[in-house]
């Protein structure tokens, strides 16, 4: 198929014919365990029921961002980069100019100076 002749509403069409589209939710239970203090599960659940809650279900995080080598984060240091590198800015494009749901958001769950989770 030549793109460049179509209109995207057509490639999507064409995609969509072709091939089954399944939804995968976040899974907590792929990201059990603990991280000091932290139950990555439950604030893994946490996080995604703000982020429904001020965005919409479709914003939510997968649990990839939580996984290294297909195992749970285990140390306070990924768990940081995690957030620091990848989680916080994917929430900082949602919220591109809106502060104040960035902090919703976010409010209580991270330290806004370290931006590691709290």
């Amino acid at each position: 198929m030549n793109t460049a002749d179509r209109s995207i509403s057509h490639l999507d069409a064409a995609v969509r014919r072709r091939f089954a589209f399944l939804p995968v939710g976040p899974d907590p239970d792929a990201v059990s365990g603990t991280v000091g203090p932290l139950h990555l599960a439950e604030f893994f659940e946490s996080l995604n029921t703000r982020i429904a809650r001020h965005l919409d279900a479709d914003h939510q995080i997968g649990h990839a961002y939580l996984l290294r080598d297909g195992e749970p984060i285990a140390t306070e240091d990924d768990l940081a980069a995690a957030f620091h590198h990848e989680v916080i800015p994917l929430l900082e494009d949602y919220c591109l100019g809106r502060a104040d749901l960035l902090h919703r958001i976010l409010g209580g769950l991270v330290d806004e100076k370290s931006r590691r989770p709290a």
